[in-house]
């Protein structure tokens, strides 16, 4: 089986940077050149585990509202695929992705992962707190995308022996 390169994105802005995640739109765009440019193949997380093809994948965290306004036309635009993880308590909160708005991404081709339920440090949660964040969340987008949640994403990168053997139970 061959790596996977992953970019991992959270807000792609068009004005001033305000976090220390956020990327400037033109910096995503030239991504977006460079790597089509350079004939990589650009996939869902998804897509890489069930067919072990494409050089590189894009995911997005926490599910802001930049990823349906500014960074889904572009991927549209370039015929690209990403992965995008949400965490359904930020679905519809203020600067965050509507449901309607994250299932036309699915409908569209892009995968939609869970990023946990409330997006805590997973590692300091009691067993039964962390397999409902797990199972809460899946069920969730599940419900709203019409399709099965297979990729997770762990909030922080916080993740230990116990929180990944329950994920992958899940």
């Amino acid at each position: 089986m061959s790596n996977l390169n992953v970019l991992v994105f959270h807000r792609v802005v068009e004005g001033d940077i305000s976090e220390w995640a956020d990327v400037k739109v033109s910096l995503f765009k030239q991504f977006l050149i460079t790597a089509k440019s350079n004939n990589q193949v650009i996939v869902s997380i998804n897509d890489w585990s069930k067919n072990n093809f494409g050089d590189l994948a894009f995911s997005f965290d926490d599910g802001y509202l930049s990823d349906y306004e500014v960074v889904f036309p572009l991927l549209i635009k370039f015929n690209i695929f990403a992965t995008f993880f949400i965490v359904p308590e930020f679905v519809n909160q203020k600067g965050y992705m509507t449901w309607i708005q994250i299932k036309e991404m699915s409908d569209a081709g892009m995968e939609i992962g869970s990023h946990s339920m409330t997006h805590p440090y997973m590692t300091t949660l009691p067993t039964e707190q962390l397999l409902r964040e797990l199972k809460d969340s899946k069920m969730q987008i599940e419900q709203c995308i019409d399709k099965e949640v297979v990729s997770f994403a762990y909030p922080f990168g916080d993740c230990s022996g116990q929180t990944h053997k329950a994920a992958i139970e899940v």
